[in-house]
């Protein structure tokens, strides 16, 4: 009877701990594409490298590539 009313509730075993946070899929999107973007910019600073050293090269050769060297 004591239960029913709510007097006992106090009693009742509640689990421990800090409440689990519904992860918002939003918030792994974000993650998953600053992941990406951070990988693709590192790789167009590699790029950017290997282009400038084939410059230098070039130039120290003096013979200006042509577009079919390039690719």
């Amino acid at each position: 009877m004591a239960r029913r009313n709510g007097e006992l509730a106090g009693l009742t075993p509640r689990a421990r701990g800090p409440k689990a946070k519904p992860v918002d899929p939003r918030d792994k999107k974000i993650a998953e594409l600053e992941r990406q973007t951070r990988k693709l910019q590192a790789r167009l600073e590699r790029a950017e490298g290997l282009i400038e050293l084939q410059k230098k090269v070039a130039a120290i050769l003096s013979e200006p590539l042509t577009d079919d060297e390039r690719a």
